[in-house]
């Protein structure tokens, strides 16, 4: 027995090549129903399908609750031949599959391509409405309002906005809910790319109210504005990443072009924001920072008994006696510094030297770059301390006292 939710359910299928728009044009489809207050349950099939490929999304909606999808169609658009009779012509002898058309309800209607000019016979159906809609014309048209006529092969992605506007057009449905779906989804630097989306829904709605009198046997109408609730629209991807954020997850793995592959991507952004280029600078400094004291304590030191020995010394005698003892310092606090980072790297070296890894490819890798530009970073600093370090020491030791010097001299032997 028909209960009242199949009596009062939509479903609506687009599907195209992988890498069309599909995946777009359904969400933005499903958030209109959405916020005219209608039940939203959404699926597409799983995109592991390479670019081209057949792809679809299936969005069912009904002013009660939905809570899985059906298989029976009420609108297919179908952006392709494909997406219609399937791909049995290019494979005969192992299709994949056999197209959606047989999967429409009686009454239902079917949007396509003018421009694949197939015969209605081919359907082998009499009891559906076909709404062949010449797409690049629609959208041509779209773009002449805009000021951008002429550049409709340019725009070709937006067949799949033109195919949404027939739909919407034809089914009835409040177009300026789709409009405020549209702007929400393209927002800042994407304006101009929102109106241009907006224009073709408006033509390609004009286009199919004007040309087709008979309407499919089930329309889908928003929810009164009064009855309308705020609700959510959300993937299930993201509530599955929300559980586990909210569980305590740290890490997750995950093998891409996979039902986790959203999934994870989803717990990337949503979790706290790191700066990997911070986080390697900070390691860097934090390395590099002990030597650095030490180099630095040693030169002003080296100054200061300088100048207790000869007092006569001023700033040129100091900084250059100074300076002799600080090259070699240099040197070997450099050597400490590259062999304290490949020693942090040797478990790395050593897997690279079992499994005869090329010298190239070993330094490229990121364990060894990580550790030859901390080794190089830190060596910069340490160079460009010492000279510095040096000329501020020399220039303040002429102008301490004796009992300064001797003070100095206590504090370096504690």
């Amino acid at each position: 027995m028909p209960t009242e939710l199949s009596r009062r359910e939509f479903s609506w299928v687009l599907g195209g090549p992988q890498g069309g728009g599909i995946n777009a044009s359904a969400e933005i489809y499903a958030k209109a129903l959405s916020h005219g207050g209608l039940h939203v349950f959404a699926n597409i099939e799983f995109h592991s399908n390479i670019m081209g490929k057949h792809s679809y999304y299936r969005v069912t909606a009904a002013p009660v609750p939905v809570h899985s999808h059906v298989d029976e169609i009420h609108m297919l658009v179908a952006l392709d031949q494909e997406s219609l009779f399937g791909d049995a012509p290019e494979r005969k002898h192992y299709p994949s599959h056999t197209g959606h058309v047989h999967q429409v309800a009686r009454g239902g209607g079917v949007i396509y391509d003018a421009d694949l000019k197939i015969d209605p016979a081919q359907f082998g159906r009499d009891d559906i409405n076909l709404y062949p809609i010449p797409f690049f014309e629609v959208l041509e048209e779209a773009l002449k309002e805009v000021g951008k006529g002429g550049q409709s092969r340019k725009y070709i992605v937006m067949r799949n906005t033109v195919a949404l506007g027939a739909s919407i057009g034809i089914s009835g449905y409040d177009e300026e809910l789709l409009y405020e779906a549209i702007r929400n989804e393209f927002k800042g630097r994407k304006a101009e790319a929102a109106e241009l989306n907006v224009a073709a829904v408006r033509a390609a709605a004009a286009y199919a109210r004007s040309h087709f009198a008979t309407k499919p046997e089930r329309r889908l109408l928003p929810v009164p504005v009064e009855q309308r609730k705020s609700r959510m629209l959300i993937k299930g991807f993201q509530a599955v990443g929300i559980a586990k954020l909210k569980a305590g997850l740290g890490m997750q793995t995950y093998y891409p072009i996979s039902p986790a592959t959203d999934e994870s991507v989803y717990l990337g952004a949503s979790q706290s924001r790191l700066s990997l280029q911070g986080l390697l600078v900070a390691g860097m400094v934090i390395g590099a920072l002990g030597v650095l004291v030490d180099l630095t304590v040693s030169q002003a030191s080296t100054v200061i008994a300088l100048r207790r020995v000869n007092p006569s010394l001023r700033f040129g005698g100091l900084f250059r006696g100074a300076l002799e003892v600080g090259h070699d310092h240099i040197a070997a606090t450099v050597a400490t510094l590259v062999f304290a980072y490949a020693g942090a790297a040797l478990p790395v070296l050593l897997i690279f030297n079992v499994g005869s890894t090329s010298f190239t490819d070993a330094v490229n890798g990121e364990a060894v770059a990580d550790q030859i530009i901390a080794a190089l970073v830190g060596s910069i600093g340490l160079i460009a301390s010492m000279p510095i370090t040096t000329a501020l020491a020399a220039l303040l030791a002429p102008r301490m006292s004796d009992k300064q010097l001797a003070s100095a001299e206590h504090a370096h032997a504690h």
